[in-house]
């Protein structure tokens, strides 16, 4: 197909075509899920799946994971990092909410250092809202910065994937 991924100029193309994928997106939130502790990949993965679970109930209600309820449904791109010095597991990323959900934000807000301390002992959320474009574009760029690792691509979440 012609790609070559090893190449620097294509992977920093890519990378920039990603960071423009999330500044489209328009996501309100910027968010990083810190485990505070060892975690692995897997686990971490895990967290995230009982997270989105979790939370969609308590802002769309009991039948959130029905397909009817899909659109309504809050979106995120989480892109894990190891802090180099404590090899302790964190995700950063782009939370999306439909249109007319200002009163799911404020209660993502609210809910979301409890909820995460149910899935993942110890640990905590920070966020802070995406209100302009450049804000955006920078958090994506901040999120995507081991782009280059080849092997932490697989480990991207989004949130469809709990969507099946």
């Amino acid at each position: 197909d012609g790609m070559d991924f090893d190449s620097i100029g294509r992977v920093r193309e890519m990378r920039e075509e990603f960071v423009n994928f999330l500044v489209k997106m328009e996501c309100q939130l910027s968010a990083t899920f810190n485990c505070n502790k060892e975690t692995t990949i897997n686990s971490g993965r895990q967290m995230l799946r009982k997270f989105d679970a979790m939370m969609n109930r308590k802002l769309l209600g009991s039948r959130w994971s029905q397909p009817d309820r899909a659109y309504k449904r809050m979106k995120w791109f989480l892109f894990p990092e190891l802090t180099p010095t404590s090899g302790k597991l964190h995700y950063h990323g782009q939370i999306y909410f439909p249109p007319e959900s200002e009163d799911q934000i404020r209660r993502f807000l609210i809910l979301r250092n409890h909820i995460w301390s149910k899935c993942c002992k110890g640990g905590d959320v920070y966020v802070k809202k995406l209100d302009t474009v450049d804000a955006r574009r920078k958090f994506a760029n901040y999120s995507l910065k081991s782009f280059w690792k080849e092997d932490q691509r697989e480990n991207w979440i989004f949130s469809d994937e709990f969507q099946r």
